[in-house]
């Protein structure tokens, strides 16, 4: 719709078409309410310059393309087209802001603008029970020193992959407290721990609580059976009683009574006698371990 000359300047009512004429000089004058893809941008996208508005299903607006009041770029919209890492993923693509809640979207899996790759969302997620289990979800087949434990990941052909227990081997205080060895860090309401019962990384033996039994020598050496600690007044006699972790805690090697000191209302020692005490022969055991007890009231002589 323009016209090329070198007279000058376009009119009022025309504007210059950039590239528009050949020959030193010259100028493409046009009229100023005409649309015109003067860039050549507009084409570059096989598109077409109008005042209308594009047409939403099938164009789209590309925009700065064309001159002229009003004027826009009507060009065809591009197809999306799956890419390779689209289709490695079993993917669609579509004109869309994002994928829905059972899908993830691909980067870079589509060619086209607005094109969005969107892709089944098969990941393998913990169910909450592998990583309890010290695992990890995998489409992989589980490692030596790792087995499959049922139900702990989601999403198809997942397995939890979590470490092997460690294997226990009852010893002998074990088998002779009809206990078993467990891969464990507590025992039963109803059992008891037997000390250095199993081998095996995490094991313990747990074995039925029967309670102490005094095999004859604690209470003879003066002490009493049980699983506390010993008073540290007295210490563990070994052998004393039988039972698991029962321990005879008996008087620490010194004097003991025999029973009729104390009666007497004496004490036992190693060291001499007060004045005001007296030695009560067989009144306590032990080397060099004497009673001590009050001198008895002389009697009072009346003449």
């Amino acid at each position: 719709m323009g016209k090329c000359s070198n007279s000058g300047p376009c009119g009022a009512d025309e504007r210059i078409i950039a590239r528009g004429c050949s020959g030193t000089g010259c100028v493409c004058c046009a009229p100023d309410n005409v649309c015109y893809d003067d860039l050549g941008i507009c084409s570059k996208y096989n598109g077409h310059c109008t005042k209308d508005p594009c047409d939403a299903d099938t164009e789209e607006e590309i925009a700065h393309a064309c001159a002229g009041p009003d004027c826009m770029c009507c060009a065809p919209k591009p197809e999306c087209k799956e890419l390779d890492p689209c289709k490695a993923a079993m993917g669609k693509c579509s004109e869309s802001s994002s994928c829905h809640k059972n899908e993830k979207m691909i980067e870079n899996g589509c060619s086209g603008t607005g094109c969005v790759c969107c892709a089944p969302d098969d990941a393998c997620k913990d169910s909450g029970m592998c990583s309890k289990y010290g695992g990890h979800c995998t489409k992989e087949d589980c490692n030596r020193d790792t087995e499959v434990e049922t139900g702990g990941c989601d999403g198809p052909s997942c397995r939890c992959c979590a470490p092997k227990p460690p294997v226990c081997r009852m010893l002998e205080p074990c088998k002779t407290e009809g206990g078993k060895c467990i891969s464990s860090d507590h025992c039963g309401a109803d059992e008891t721990v037997v000390a250095n019962g199993c081998s095996g990384n995490g094991c313990m033996c747990c074995a039925p609580d029967r309670g102490c039994h005094d095999s004859g020598s604690c209470s003879q050496n003066g002490g009493h059976c049980r699983k506390e600690q010993c008073h540290p007044d007295t210490e563990d006699d070994i052998g004393g009683c039988n039972g698991p972790n029962c321990k005879c805690c008996a008087p620490k090697p010194g004097c003991l009574d025999s029973g009729m000191c104390y009666k007497n209302g004496g004490h036992c020692t190693s060291e001499q006698c007060h004045p005001h005490t007296e030695e009560d022969i067989g009144g306590c055991h032990g080397t060099g371990c004497k009673c001590c007890a009050p001198k008895p009231e002389m009697p009072i002589l009346i003449a």
